[in-house]
């Protein structure tokens, strides 16, 4: 029996591991009498993947993770930065990150590593054990490319570079493994599959590989029905959540919504105000029909599902990647970006894009143009096709 770890490193939320489950379940599904595979996950939400997919057909367990600050996070404005934010530029505390996963892999003995968003274990990995990586465009960017640029308007790439490439091959060369001719080729793994549309591909003009689309099945666009109806997916800060309830529960639509635990003050207050509360992540390809609108944090999964649907957006920020989706949804005139915790500009920003006709129009404007595209037609099976097609070459 071949084992391969599913990894999600530095992912918040459950949008790092649905795709990485999605794939798994593909995988497990192709196994025949004679070939049969054993999938682990590593992930840095454990206990929040136990709670959101009980019963799942495989132990979960802790990742080593080096986290960040949230203001780190929030004024990231290129890849570079997010691999300084967790110690890149010193050699000791990039040495530990890697030995703290070569415990996981001298433990578990995988034959193959399925990452989403896991540079160190990319690293840690290098030349020993083949990876397939996944993940959004964000958290995949273009390999061929001398240096990260930034992603920020206005702002001067990182000046570190070369001294963090410098950091890294040092440590590389003392662990045996090959080293990097660019910062960017960290990331240049045996197999790459980027879920993304193009829409939402920050590095647009300068990635030379296929996007897959959404990792969500079934997703198709509708009609948005006549009577408002918002679902709301939060919880990942829990300090916007409470303006975030307060400024919905005031809205005239009816409301659906997951926020993970259900039994927090303001899922309760929710409830008593009439709204439905999933209590597991429903599936979207059922959810996003019977909506006129989503409001999120913007992670990449539910705002580009919402596109592929033909639903308008509110996004409440709360990372510099979800800054940038609601700035893409904007440009399109698709949503509206709320960069406040503000009951009332919330609240303002839920009505206009409930009640202006503009912002429906264009969702499904988009929407149509996203069908006409040749997208795969299930982009999980395609990626577990890759992965299987790995792991029996290993």
């Amino acid at each position: 029996m071949k084992k391969i770890l599913f990894v999600s490193e530095l992912g918040g939320g459950l949008g790092h591991f649905a795709p990485l489950k999605a794939v798994a379940d593909r995988v497990l599904a192709q196994q025949s009498g004679a070939e049969q595979y054993e999938c682990i996950f590593s992930v840095k939400d454990c206990v929040g993947a136990h709670q959101a997919f009980t019963g799942a057909a495989f132990p979960i367990l802790p990742a080593p993770v080096s986290e960040p600050s949230q203001t780190a996070i929030t004024r990231t404005s290129s890849y570079s930065e997010v691999l300084e934010q967790i110690g890149y530029l010193k050699k000791e505390r990039l040495t530990s990150i890697l030995s703290a996963w070569d415990d996981v892999l001298t433990l578990l003995k995988p034959d193959l590593i399925v990452a989403d968003h896991s540079p160190s274990l990319c690293l840690a990995a290098r030349g020993r054990i083949s990876v397939a990586l996944i993940g959004s465009a964000h958290t995949m960017p273009p390999v061929n490319m001398p240096r990260y640029p930034t992603l920020r308007a206005g702002v001067e790439p990182a000046q570190y570079q070369e001294a963090m490439l410098r950091n890294i091959n040092t440590v590389l060369a003392e662990r045996g493994q090959p080293t990097l001719s660019a910062l960017p080729e960290l990331l240049n793994t045996e197999k790459r599959f980027v879920f993304s549309l193009p829409q939402a591909d920050p590095y647009a003009g300068l990635r030379n590989e296929e996007l897959l689309g959404s990792y969500n099945e079934g997703l198709r666009r509708t009609d948005l029905p006549d009577e408002p109806h918002l679902f709301l997916y939060a919880g990942a800060v829990p300090e916007y959540l409470d303006p975030i309830i307060q400024a919905v529960s005031q809205t005239k639509a009816k409301i659906s919504a997951y926020l993970g635990n259900t039994n927090t003050a303001a899922a309760q207050f929710l409830k008593l105000r009439g709204g439905h509360i999933y209590s597991k992540p429903p599936e979207l390809s059922e959810v996003l029909p019977t909506v006129t609108a989503v409001m999120s944090h913007g992670g990449a999964g539910l705002s580009q599902a919402a596109l592929i649907s033909g639903r308008p957006q509110i996004i409440v920020p709360i990372h510099f990647e979800s800054e940038a989706t609601a700035g893409r949804l904007e440009s399109l005139g698709v949503g509206k970006g709320i960069r406040s915790a503000n009951v009332d500009d919330l609240k303002n920003a839920i009505s206009a894009v409930l009640e202006v006709r503009r912002f429906g129009e264009n969702a499904q404007a988009v929407a149509r143009s996203i069908a006409d595209m040749n997208l795969p037609a299930s982009a999980t099976q395609l990626v577990a096709k890759g992965v299987v097609e790995l792991l029996e070459s290993t």
